[in-house]
């Protein structure tokens, strides 16, 4: 039996997306990525430098919302491990979300908890590895009850959340490990770059790349 086609697009559909992330194409590594195989799903998923790059692409194609949570909830725990026990708001997200995200339980702990997560995003008194765990939770919720409709247009507001709530969970680890590093410094970012790498790894891990060719 021959293996399966590689999933395809037209040339032009993932470049067109990526124009709505940056329309002004300053990420150069990005469309380094992107034009490198346009067309090919298959080589653009496994090649991806960056978790929040491939998160912001299945939403944008519409990919299962559940696999997709699930999916980045585990990227989120590699930033939540860091958070004290007693700040319980993040945790009990992740699980929650996750539950949902696998049919294992309802919405509404996972609305409570991101609430709460709110909160410690805005403390100034929390450190700003635990304040960017709180705003990676924050930005995940935004995916687990999506009401958009179906005008053919992608769902570019959604795909910013799932980007954010990546960027956000790398925002942590970097600053867990450099706590006397200012967020942007040189090493701060290839820390942050080193965790979407990461996370880039773990979503491919989780999914398989059907969940483009699904999309």
């Amino acid at each position: 039996m021959n293996p399966p086609e590689p999933p395809q697009v037209a040339t032009d559909e993932v470049p067109r997306l990526f124009l709505l992330l940056d329309p002004s194409r300053r990420r150069l590594a990005l469309w380094d990525w992107v034009e490198e195989s346009p067309g090919d799903l298959r080589r653009l998923w496994s090649s991806c430098p960056r978790g929040d790059w491939l998160a912001w692409l299945l939403v944008a194609l519409r990919a299962d919302t559940p696999r997709v949570v699930r999916g980045c909830c585990e990227c989120l725990r590699m930033a939540e491990a860091g958070v004290p026990l007693a700040l319980d708001p993040p945790r009990a997200f992740l699980l929650a979300a996750a539950a949902w995200a696998e049919g294992r339980g309802p919405l509404a702990p996972a609305h409570d908890a991101a609430s709460r997560c709110a909160l410690l995003a805005d403390d100034p008194t929390l450190p700003a590895s635990i304040r960017s765990v709180a705003r990676a939770s924050v930005s995940l919720h935004h995916l687990l009850c999506p009401e958009v409709p179906d005008t053919g247009a992608p769902p570019t507001e959604l795909a910013s959340h799932a980007l954010l709530a990546l960027w956000h969970a790398a925002a942590a680890i970097s600053s867990e490990v450099n706590p006397g590093e200012a967020p942007g410094s040189p090493w701060w970012v290839r820390c942050h770059e080193a965790a979407l790498a990461r996370f880039a790894d773990e979503l491919r891990a989780s999914l398989e790349v059907d969940a483009l060719g699904a999309a």
